[in-house]
């Protein structure tokens, strides 16, 4: 997407992180449909964004939709304590350091997941989206963003550039602890590659956890190597 009058604001509040967490914000804009998932989240209500990271769709929701409370979740307390001290944060966002069945709340319009559930096991995402299914209010809706594994040569490109990040992971164990603590807070912690589904297989995960009603976006970039794909699903 074009560089937004929202996401420059959105830059300006992040300007105290590190050059590589900036570099990771631009990255995030550049290859997730934003455009997209803002067409698919309701204008008013409550939206749940699971595992937010440094907040940075959570405020472009928040900013274009003023009517529109987010709660966004994460279990990194150092990426939560990011999202929270920025210059300029929305009266309409909220940010928490939690487990999705942890929250107290539910009753929610919607519920966010951009490039999330590729991090857990087959069996996570279905207690999870389980979870979900409980949380959220007859005929709200979920929205998971993905890589779409039918796409197999960008997958396979996109997936290099993720086990070149998971070998710098690995190597970083060795180096001296303050290196350590740089790679954990840029790239996380992660121990193995993650798990990326068909489409197809995908979507009987969903209808697994409770989901019956999924619409499939296949929305692979033009000009970047990432095989995007939406799930749009309705309770």
């Amino acid at each position: 997407m074009k560089l937004s009058n929202e996401y420059r604001q959105i830059r300006n509040n992040y300007r105290s992180i590190s050059a590589m967490e900036k570099f990771i914000i631009w990255t995030r804009f550049k290859t997730v449909p934003i455009d997209k998932i803002l067409e698919m989240i309701p204008v008013e209500g409550i939206v749940l964004d699971v595992g937010c990271g440094f907040g940075v769709f959570s405020y472009f929701f928040a900013q274009k939709y003023p009517k529109l409370e987010i709660i966004g979740v994460d279990l990194s307390a150092n990426r939560i304590s990011l999202a929270e001290n920025v210059y300029h944060k929305p009266e309409n966002l909220h940010f928490k350091q939690n487990k999705i069945e942890d929250l107290v709340e539910d009753n929610f319009d919607s519920a966010l997941f951009i490039d999330v559930l590729y991090l857990l096991s087959e069996k996570e995402i279905v207690r999870t989206l389980e979870i979900c299914h409980q949380k959220i209010k007859e005929g709200g809706t979920l929205i998971i963003k993905a890589m779409n594994k039918d796409h197999f040569l960008r997958y396979l490109l996109s997936m290099s550039i993720t086990a070149f990040i998971t070998a710098i992971i690995a190597i970083s164990r060795f180096l001296p602890k303050k290196i350590r603590r740089i790679v954990n807070k840029v790239f996380g912690s992660r121990k193995e590659l993650p798990r990326h589904y068909c489409s197809k297989e995908f979507k009987g995960i969903l209808e697994k956890s409770g989901w019956k009603n999924v619409e499939i976006y296949d929305l692979p970039m033009k000009f970047f190597i990432y095989p995007n794909v939406i799930y749009f699903c309705k309770k």
